[in-house]
Order: C-alpha cells, then sequence, then structure tokens
C-alpha cells in the first residue's frame, strides 16, 4: 500500500535526535542515518502531514565488538587436584555459542544459559602441568570474545616402588652389598626421592636410586626403600639381606701329631694334618697339588688398624688358587701349605678391609713365620658419583691428624668420563654410579705395619692409600678403570715446594707388586680469580695456560680446585687412570753405613776329635773309649744323654754397632726364626751392642723338636732417613722407587730434611739342635722303667739317665763278673756325683 508523504518527521534515538524535520527534503525517498546502538534502545518519531502520511523506518545493526567474558571458575593460578575442571562464566552481551581449550589440546564445546549470556561446562586433560585455559565466546554478530587463566592440574597418583639386589645379598660380615631401586616408576612423572632403611639403625635419603650399604654386624636384615614424589605420596618396597658369620677353622695344635722319638719321618708327614684329614685349616686343596717334597708351612697372626688381633681373614697364595686357602682363626692366628720355590706372594683379604700381600721366600720342608699382618678397617666416608656426568665432581675421604700432619684425599672426575670394572676374569662391567671410599694406611705410629705390601727398598714410607669402589667390591672386581685421567690430591703435609715431582706407585691385584706411575707434581694456590684458582706450578708465578696443558689442568679444574683450596695452600697433584693402592712419596736418602753383626754360636757342623776322647760340638757331648788292659777289650762311655744343653739351642750376635755408628739409629730390632716360630727382642743402640736369643725347643704347634734346626737371625736397623725429590720434568716422567743418585743436591732435585724411619735388614742363619734332643730324651726315664720310658720323680726334675756302655771282647776273656762293676764306676764318676746310673753290656760278639 502507498502511503502519503509525512509533511515532517523527527526521529531521537535514546532521547538523542538522529534526523530532524529538515533532514527529510521533500526530493529524497530514502535516508540513511548512522547510529551507535547500546545493548538496549529507545526510539521516539515524530511525525507531522496528513492524517493518512506515513514513514518506514529500519533498523539494521552493524556489529564489529566482540563480547566481553568473564571467567567465574577457574581462578587465576588455581591448582586442581584432579584431571578436569568446571567451567564457568558470563558475557556482555547474548552469545551464539562458546568454548574451552587447554594449551593446544582438543576444544570442549560450554553450554549457553536461556538468555545467553553465561556459559557452563567441565574441561578434561590427560596429564598434570601447567596449563593455560582459554574461553571462547560467539555474540550474535559472530565476533569472538576470549579470556584465559593460568591453572595448574595435579592429580597424585602415588608412585610404584622397586628394589631388588645388584649384587649378591648374603656374605661374610662386615659384607658390603648393592641395591637398586631404578625401576621405581611415577605415573605422572614426578621426581622421585628414595629413602633407604637398612634395618640396622641406617637411614639415607637420596636423589640416586642405586645406593651401596656395609652391614657390619652379623644378622639378618629386611632392607627397605620409600619411592616418594614430589607430592609426598609414597610406596615401599623391600628385600632381605643376610650378613653371616665367618666359618673359623679350630686350632690345628691339638691335632698335630707328636713328632718321633725314634723313626725318621718324612716334613711332609709332620705337617700333613693342616691340609688333609678332618680337621684340616686349609681347605678347597685340588687333588695332589701340594708336593710332599717341596711343601712349606707359613704361619702368622692377623690384626686389625688397631692392633686387636682379627679373625675371618682369608689366607691365600696370589695366583695359586689349587692350593686353596685357610681363615685366621679367633685370636688372628693362621697357618698354611705352599710349594716353595721362588717367592710366594700371600694374599689377606676380608670383607670391610683393605687387601694386603707378603712376599716370603720359603725353604724346601721348612715352617715359616711371617711377621703381624694388619689390615685396615675401609672408610666409612662414602661419596655418590654418577657415571659419565656431564659436570665434573668432586669425592674426599676422611681428614686424618697424626704426628705427621693433617690430610685429606680428594678425587676430581673431569666431566663425560665414563668408569667400568674390569673383573678377575678380564671381562668389563658397565656401572650408573660409583660409591667411593679412599682409605689412608699411612696414618699413626703403625702406618709402616699398616701398609698392603712391602715397599721398594729405594722408596720412602711417605704417604699411600687404597681408592675403593663399593660396586667393585661387591663384583669382585679387580679395578675401576676411567675413559680419562682422574685426578687427585692430598695437602702437601711436608711443605714441600711447588714444582717438585711427587713420585707414584700403584699395587697391582695380580701380581701383589708395585709398579711406577707417571709422577704427579706439588702445587700452590696464589689467588682466586673470577671463581679460577691461579697456580704456581714452579716459577713462583701464575702459571700459565700453556704450562698448565703440561700437567693437562683446563679451567673446569681450576674452578673445583678454588673451591677446595684457599690462596697460600698447596697441595700434591697426580693423574690415575683406575681404582687401587697408591703410594706417594720420596726416595730415600741414608748415610750407607753397613753394621757388621757377627753371629756366634755353640756349635759347628762337624765333629772335633782328640786323642783318646770324641768331643761332638753338633751335641754338645763327649765321647771317650777306654782300653781295658789284659782283656783286649775296650769300654766306650759319652755324655751324650747328659741332661738338657741349653747352649746347643743359645745364639749370640756380636758387633751389632761398632765403637761409632750413625746418630740417626733409633733401635735395632733381633727377630729369629726356628721350627715355625718368629721370636724377637728389641736392643737399644750402644757401642758393641750385642744380643743373645735362645730356643726352647718346641716348634708352632707345641711339638718337641728332637733334631737339628736352621734358626733365621733377622736383624733390623730403624733409622732416621731423608728424602730426596726432582723438579718436575715432563721428558723423564718417572722417579718412582729410583735409587739414589750420586750428587750433590742441587736446582735440579730437592733434599726433604723432615725426617722419617726407614729399615734395614740383615739376615744371618745359624744351626741350632733343641735344649733336650732324642739322645736327651732316651736319657730321660726312671730307673725301674727300663730303656724305653722318661719319667720325672718329682718337681725338682731330679732325673734317672741311662748311659749306653758297649763292651769290645775278644776271645781271651772269660770273665763276666768284674767287668760291669768296673763300667759302672767309671760312668758314675764320668757324669758326676747324684747322678743314678746303670749300666748296660752290650758284648759285640758272645763271649766264649
Amino acid at each position: 500500500m502507498n502511503l502519503e508523504r509525512p509533511a515532517s518527521a523527527e526521529i531521537s534515538l535514546n532521547n538523542v535526535v538522529v534526523m530532524r524535520p529538515q533532514d527529510l527534503p521533500r526530493s529524497i525517498n530514502r535516508l540513511v542515518i548512522p547510529v551507535q546502538l547500546k545493548a538496549s534502545n529507545s526510539i521516539k518519531i515524530k511525525l507531522s502531514g496528513s492524517p493518512l502520511s506515513s514513514i518506514k523506518i529500519e533498523i539494521r545493526g552493524l556489529d564489529h565488538a566482540a563480547p566481553v567474558l568473564t571467567l567465574q571458575a577457574p581462578s587465576e593460578g588455581q591448582i586442581i587436584n584432579a584431571l578436569s575442571t568446571s567451567v564457568s562464566g558470563s558475557a556482555s552481551e547474548r552469545l551464539s555459542s562458546a568454548k574451552a581449550q587447554l594449551n593446544n589440546e582438543p576444544e570442549i564445546p560450554l553450554t549457553l544459559s536461556s538468555d545467553g549470556l553465561s556459559f557452563s561446562g567441565n574441561i578434561t586433560t590427560a596429564q598434570n602441568g601447567a596449563k593455560v585455559l582459554t574461553v571462547t565466546g560467539y555474540d550474535l554478530a559472530g565476533n569472538p570474545g576470549t579470556v584465559s587463566r593460568n591453572i595448574m592440574f595435579h592429580l597424585n597418583r602415588p608412585p610404584t616402588a622397586s628394589l631388588v639386589l645388584a649384587s649378591s645379598g648374603s656374605g661374610i660380615a662386615p659384607v658390603t652389598v648393592l641395591f637398586d631401586a631404578s625401576s621405581s616408576s611415577d605415573p605422572d612423572g614426578d621426581q622421585l626421592t628414595y629413602r633407604f632403611d637398612f634395618d640396622d639403625g641406617t637411614v639415607i635419603t637420596s636423589s640416586l636410586p642405586k645406593v651401596s650399604h656395609e652391614f657390619k654386624d652379623v644378622g639378618n636384615y629386611s632392607v627397605e626403600v620409600r619411592v616418594s614424589d614430589s607430592s609426598g605420596d609414597s610406596q615401599t618396597a623391600s628385600v632381605n639381606v643376610a650378613a653371616i658369620a665367618a666359618e673359623l677353622p679350630a686350632d690345628p695344635t691339638p691335632f698335630a701329631p707328636p713328632l718321633s722319638q725314634t723313626t725318621p719321618q718324612s716334613f711332609d708327614e709332620t705337617i700333613r694334618f693342616l691340609y688333609d684329614g678332618p680337621n684340616a685349616v686349609q681347605k678347597e686343596i685340588a687333588q695332589d697339588a701340594i708336593k710332599a717334597d717341596r711343601v712349606a708351612t707359613v704361619s702368622g697372626k692377623v690384626f686389625d688398624q688397631d692392633g686387636q688381633p682379627l679373625s675371618g681373614v682369608k689366607v691365600s697364595s696370589l695366583g695359586k688358587e689349587s692350593l686353596g686357602y685357610t681363615i685366621s682363626r679367633a685370636g688372628g692366628e693362621f697357618d698354611i701349605a705352599v710349594n716353595s720355590g721362588g717367592i710366594t706372594t700371600l694374599k689377606f683379604e676380608r670383607n670391610g678391609y683393605t687387601h694386603a700381600t707378603r712376599d716370603i721366600k720359603t725353604d724346601v720342608q721348612s715352617m715359616f713365620a711371617l711377621d703381624d699382618v694388619l689390615l685396615v678397617r675401609r672408610d666409612l666416608k662414602v661419596t655418590a658419583i654418577i657415571n659419565n656426568s656431564p659436570e665434573a665432581q668432586i669425592a674426599r675421604g676422611t681428614t686424618t691428624t697424626d704426628q705427621n700432619g693433617t690430610s685429606t684425599a680428594t678425587i676430581l672426575i673431569p666431566p663425560s668420563t665414563t668408569a667400568t670394572l674390569e673383573l678377575q676374569n678380564g671381562s668389563i662391567l658397565n656401572v650408573d654410579t660409583l660409591n667411593i671410599r679412599m682409605t689412608e694406611y699411612t696414618v699413626g705410629e703403625n702406618g709402616p705395619k699398616r701398609m698392603p705390601a712391602e715397599l721398594p727398598p729405594q722408596t720412602g714410607y711417605t704417604y699411600a692409600l687404597e681408592i675403593s669402589a663399593d660396586e667393585a667390591i661387591a663384583k669382585g672386581a679387580d679395578k675401576v678403570v676411567f675413559s680419562k685421567p682422574v685426578s687427585f690430591y692430598v695437602d702437601n703435609f711436608l711443605s714441600l715446594p711447588a714444582g717438585i715431582a711427587m713420585p707414584l706407585g700403584y699395587l697391582n691385584p695380580k701380581t701383589g707388586f708395585w709398579e711406577a706411575e707417571p709422577d704427579g707434581v706439588v702445587l700452590s694456590v696464589l689467588s682466586h680469580t673470577n671463581g679460577r684458582a691461579d697456580l704456581n706450578t714452579g716459577s713462583g708465578q701464575q702459571a700459565t695456560a700453556a704450562e698448565l696443558a703440561v700437567f693437562g689442568i683446563d679451567d673446569v679444574e681450576l674452578q673445583k680446585i678454588s673451591t677446595l683450596y684457599q690462596p697460600g695452600q698447596s697441595f700434591w697433584r697426580v693423574r690415575i687412570s683406575h681404582f687401587t693402592s697408591f703410594d706417594l712419596n720420596g726416595n730415600v736418602i741414608n748415610d750407607g753405613t753397613s753394621q757388621n753383626a757377627k753371629v756366634v754360636y755353640h756349635k759347628k757342623n762337624q765333629k772335633t776329635e782328640c786323642p783318646g776322647c770324641v768331643i761332638d760340638i753338633v751335641s754338645g757331648s763327649m765321647a771317650e773309649t777306654i782300653a781295658l788292659p789284659g782283656t783286649g777289650t775296650s769300654l766306650h762311655y759319652t755324655t751324650k744323654r747328659g741332661g738338657t744343653r741349653s747352649d746347643n739351642a743359645t745364639v749370640t750376635i756380636n758387633n751389632l754397632l761398632g765403637d761409632v755408628y750413625p746418630n740417626t739409629i733409633n733401635s735395632i730390632t733381633v727377630a729369629w726364626l726356628v721350627a715355625g716360630r718368629n721370636q724377637s727382642l728389641e736392643v737399644r743402640p750402644a757401642p758393641n751392642a750385642s744380643a743373645t736369643v735362645t730356643w726352647d725347643g718346641l716348634d708352632r704347634y707345641g711339638r718337641q723338636v728332637y733334631g737339628e734346626q736352621e734358626m733365621r737371625i733377622t736383624i733390623i736397623y730403624n733409622q732416621s732417613a731423608g728424602y730426596w725429590f726432582r723438579a718436575y720434568d715432563p721428558q723423564n716422567p718417572s722417579t718412582w722407587a729410583s735409587p739414589a743418585p750420586n750428587f750433590n743436591f742441587g736446582n735440579d732435585y730437592y733434599f726433604q730434611d723432615t725426617l722419617h724411619e726407614v729399615q734395614t735388614f740383615v739376615v744371618h742363619y745359624a744351626k741350632v739342635r733343641p735344649p733336650i734332643d732324642s739322645a736327651t730324651l732316651w736319657a730321660v726315664r726312671g730307673s725301674a722303667a727300663g730303656p724305653r720310658s722318661t719319667s720325672f720323680r718329682d718337681q725338682s726334675l731330679a732325673i734317672s739317665f741311662w748311659a749306653t756302655v758297649t763292651l769290645k771282647t775278644s776271645k781271651a776273656f772269660q770273665s763276666r763278673g768284674t767287668l760291669p762293676v768296673l763300667a759302672e764306676a767309671l760312668v758314675s764318676d764320668a757324669m758326676g756325683p747324684g747322678l743314678n746310673c746303670a749300666v748296660q753290656w752290650t758284648p759285640e760278639t758272645s763271649p766264649r
């Protein structure tokens, strides 16, 4: 329908005139007026004209403004202990749709209210972590509005704990056991911590899942690991460990057969009880491994570092497994049979203690007594390191202090260094972690006895230690081998100048011998600059990069040194490629004084005859043959059975020191070995000093010995001496165990006047007979008991002796009545008064 045009029109929007009457010219039928609409609008129209006039108004919105969204839930930074959360909010205008999204995860549609001005819904994620929640709402014009919140999803699911043994779970106490909890896991990917309870009062918490522990006492242990996540949720797992007591052999002395008084015996027959029979103390011997014609025995005693007897020590012959082993008894004693010939190396090993070796040279068919052996308890301080770590790592031992000073053993393992275990069969075993211990031998007055093996004579007792890893101990590996050199430091307790070469040797576990390694060097710290140590390598000035490169020192090491040593401190640095026992020492200087001790003993291995008599110096007796005039018969008698003769078993050592001797000699030890027994005495230095030793005639097992024995006499001069060192020379890199050169100390050498004690050994041999030999034994008997019995009448040891009288008769001899009487008188006179004497007449031929 066509309507009449109005005369005028006025339009107001929200009380604002947007079209005036004059804006509607008569010639225009359509007018477009842009306006700004609000969320709620009012319009007023005024028209004038004829009654049928009209105007058509169309309001068309062109919306370009995004809706404003507001979130009520979740709040900013909210931690949600779940993997889903509710989302709710409102919009500044009616929405046509809304959705929510977490990071780049799938979008979730939200539900709108009936008026389209609010939204709600739930959103779910697959895993924990920090998330950004984004809600997008679309208005009726399709304009999107967004709102975001940072929230944290943390649905804490407990971890799964796992614990297994990475080594044997049983052994002789103290036993080191490896534990592995690395199969533990957390479904939320949380970082885990491990709390190990070893059921012996020890609890440790570690970020590493692999640990070691030493069980000191005998017992059964339930070891538990509690695996915890970052929220504190945890789970436990456990394994069992058995620390058992060592099975100690019985004292073999009661089972030692008595030595024959009359019948010759082979040496093997007298000592076979040690390795043959139900009471044998030597075990697991291969068939025919011990040779009867070469067998010798070695006896001794083992102590701990405090001088207490140490039982349960396995004693074996290094490299000769066929000879089996023995175990030290309750008092630390041991006895073992070996095949003599060359050098025999005995190995001493016990769980929880450093190993030791001793070299001995035994004679065929002899009993040898070894000096006391000391084993050192391994350091209780353990440092765990990660294999092939991208960072440099430091391990330190327990600080020790004695009369020589204070020192701390330190190891620096460079970044990206891998370690492997070299097993006894030569195979290689990879490891993830190493639990390192550093045990010093050279501590206190017993330090020389604590050494794992005797040092070469050119070296001076200085500093030695064992560097070990529990993983190698538990696996029975010979050593730990590194892919690149590892730096070892120890405090410069001798106050040596920087630049001096530090000799280094290591104990080869396969041979038991010390071997030379490249020298280290003495370094001092001048200052710290930007977290790095400025080192003096001998010039007195800060070392250049080129000078440091000679020693393989880089910036990483300089940074670590600055955390260990302050300016003014100095230390010894050596480089090692494996773990074992090491010795850092100076070389020996002494005055070269030779001792001329003379051994005097009361016999010779021969007989000296004199007219009418025979003096037997071997037995200490005299015999005489007396002719009986007119009879053609002679009377023979001897004092060979004339009682105990201690002189036969006594040895005097004269001239231990001359009239003039060095004042550096502190004491003299005289040790003597006979019949498997080792004894000693101390002698104070004095002009023309002497010592007398006497054997009581008993062997190692308390048995009376009846025959001649060889006594080994060792004279030990305990003497103070100095060290010599050489300036570090990369062209001559090893000076360990070098003989002292013939020079006056100059710029190339350094003499350390700090004295230490060295020992000089002089060995002599002497033949001795027991105080009661086989002849005396035959004489010791009661007069009524007959010639094959021995009796002691009372505590005063009144002895009835039997003397043998041999009569040589002739055909002319007819009488049997007077000769025995004469013989009895002669023997009685010869043997002296107070002795009961009986005479036995043994004709050489029957008289007619």
